[in-house]
């Protein structure tokens, strides 16, 4: 696997070539290559990449950059193609079908095309207290929005430069409870199902699923998190990876916004922030934060482990090993996954099922009853 890393407190971008097994902390495990590349004065805030294209966007402080990625030229194969002023700080940069998505705070959008030219701007539909802190893109005209005081808003772009924003959904907020008071809001991750169902995760831990064909209230709320949701994304297109401010990342399964959780990422604890990134790809899952360390899991199992000297603000797969195709089925009522193709892992020495059965074995010692014992009358 090649993988591209940004980092919010260096100045270069790193070509980081791994294998599974990969582990810098372990001196007898296989170690990775790393290539750095010193290609501007700044660091870097926010990388995405453009697999279509092969292009890495890199957002710095006064800037936006584009290179391409050129798999062919080993001496150098990043080449800046365009690069932009910025003359106010953005809260994100996104991609969508290769088009290019800033955001700002306060409502601000700027779409590019995949070479940063022919910018066309809108302004968000904010009230005078709102702000953004979550943004997702459903499709090139449906994007949705919300933030420490701006309950989920689903829009419409134009497809005319002249036409009009359309607000097509604003969600509700749910009773005050018993001491009158309104529940918090505070959005910081939108997820879309489809057109109509969203899932939003706030800085107060809760999981809220709306279905906007059938009202504007959340259809479900439940608490998800003792801290507060900082990053997540969807793994496989159906589970999805949530890190919280505790230093938890975890697996659940937020169908119908249950939230079951399905089991945690191991050595990821403390790692997690606001400036922190999770990416998925396949079953692959890749987490960089401010401990100077990139994580690659394939599904919950740890695949790769590399520091990479920088706090990092952007991870990038370029080149993806051939994924496994093991039929894998969850186990009924337990959402562990379980693994069919037993003697093929036995070949390859990996361990059967062995963290979940020892996520089993702790859930029945929590739920096991106590046994009271008589005591002696010593008189």
């Amino acid at each position: 696997m090649k993988v591209l890393v940004s980092f919010n407190d260096s100045t270069s971008l790193k070509i980081v070539d791994l294998e599974k097994g990969t582990d810098t902390s372990n001196p007898d495990a296989v170690q990775p290559v790393l290539t750095p590349f010193i290609l501007s004065d700044e660091p870097s805030r926010k990388m995405i990449y453009d697999s279509v294209n092969k292009n890495a966007i890199v957002y710095r402080k006064s800037k936006l950059e584009i290179y391409n990625y050129n798999s062919n030229d080993k001496e150098t194969p990043l080449t800046l193609i365009n690069k932009i002023d910025i003359s106010v700080e953005l809260f994100t940069v996104q991609i969508f079908d290769s088009k290019i998505y800033t955001i700002t705070s306060d409502g601000k959008l700027t779409i590019f095309n995949s070479d940063l030219t022919d910018p066309i701007e809108f302004n968000l539909p904010l009230g005078p207290k709102e702000s953004i802190s979550a943004f997702q893109i459903y499709n090139s005209t449906i994007i949705a929005y919300g933030g420490p005081q701006t309950d989920l808003r689903v829009i419409q772009l134009p497809t005319k430069k002249e036409g009009k924003v359309i607000v097509k959904f604003k969600a509700k907020n749910l009773p005050n409870d018993r001491l009158d008071l309104s529940p918090k809001i505070h959005i910081t991750q939108i997820h879309f199902i489809n057109e109509t169902e969203l899932y939003t995760l706030t800085h107060f831990g809760q999981l809220r699923y709306y279905n906007t064909a059938e009202g504007r209230k959340p259809r479900t709320d439940v608490k998800i998190s003792s801290g507060s949701i900082v990053k997540s994304e969807f793994l496989n297109g159906s589970d999805l990876i949530v890190a919280d401010g505790t230093g938890e990342t975890q697996l659940i399964n937020p169908k119908g916004g249950s939230g079951k959780l399905l089991g945690k990422f191991k050595d990821s604890n403390g790692v997690m922030s606001t400036q922190s990134v999770i990416i998925s790809r396949d079953n692959f899952a890749l987490m960089g934060g401010s401990d100077r360390y990139i994580r690659i899991y394939n599904e919950r199992e740890q695949w790769g482990k590399v520091y990479v000297s920088g706090k990092v603000s952007g991870i990038a797969i370029l080149d993806a090993p051939e994924i496994s195709q093991k039929k894998k089925q969850q186990e009924k009522g337990k959402g562990k996954f379980k693994i069919t193709d037993k003697a093929s892992d036995e070949e390859n020495n990996v361990p059967v099922e062995e963290e979940d059965s020892e996520d089993e074995m702790w859930t029945k010692l929590e739920k096991a009853p106590v046994e009271r014992r008589k005591r002696r009358k010593l008189f």
